[in-house]
C-alpha cells in the first residue's frame, strides 16, 4: 500500500470554436424530409511534441429537397504531464471527440432553433467515438508570401 500516486497527466480543454458555417434552405419544399448526416472528425497537432491538438469537425446535413447546413468547427486541447503513448491516443481519439462533439450538438440545435422557418429544429444524437480518428494533414509552408 505504499506504492505513490504520483502526478497523473492532464488534459485541458481550451475552447471550442466554428469558423465557417453553410445554410440554405427552402421554405416551400415537403415539410417532412430525411435530413442525412455526414461527420468527418479529424485531428490536428500543433507541436512536435503532440501536446497541443485540435479536434476538427465537418458536419453537412443534408435534406435532397429543403435544407442544407455544413459546418466547420475545432475544439483546442493541451495535455500535461507525462503521458505514455497509449494514454495519449486514448485522451486524443476518444476523450477529447467527446468533449467537443457536446458543444457542436448544441451549435446545431441553437442554430436550427432560431431559423424561423416552418420546421422542427434538428437535434444530434449523442455520439460515442471509438477506432482511429485520422490526423489531419497540414501542408508544410513552401516560403512563398501572397500579395
Amino acid at each position: 500500500m505504499d506504492s505513490p500516486i504520483g502526478i497523473q497527466p492532464k488534459l485541458h480543454f481550451l475552447g471550442f470554436s466554428v469558423i465557417k458555417v453553410e445554410f440554405r434552405a427552402d421554405q416551400d419544399a415537403p415539410e417532412e424530409e430525411q435530413v442525412e448526416l455526414g461527420l468527418e472528425p479529424a485531428i490536428h497537432f500543433r507541436d512536435e511534441a503532440k501536446t497541443h491538438f485540435d479536434v476538427i469537425f465537418k458536419l453537412g446535413l443534408e435534406g435532397k429537397d429543403r435544407f442544407l447546413l455544413r459546418i466547420n468547427s475545432f475544439g483546442s486541447f493541451m495535455l500535461e504531464g507525462d503521458v505514455t503513448e497509449d494514454e495519449r491516443e486514448g485522451f486524443v481519439r476518444l476523450n477529447a471527440p467527446a468533449i467537443v462533439f457536446p458543444y457542436l450538438r448544441a451549435y446545431v440545435t441553437q442554430f436550427t432553433s432560431n431559423l424561423g422557418l416552418s420546421m422542427t429544429p434538428v437535434v444530434l444524437h449523442p455520439m460515442f467515438f471509438h477506432g482511429r480518428i485520422p490526423d489531419l494533414e497540414v501542408p508544410a509552408p513552401t516560403g512563398e508570401t501572397q500579395s
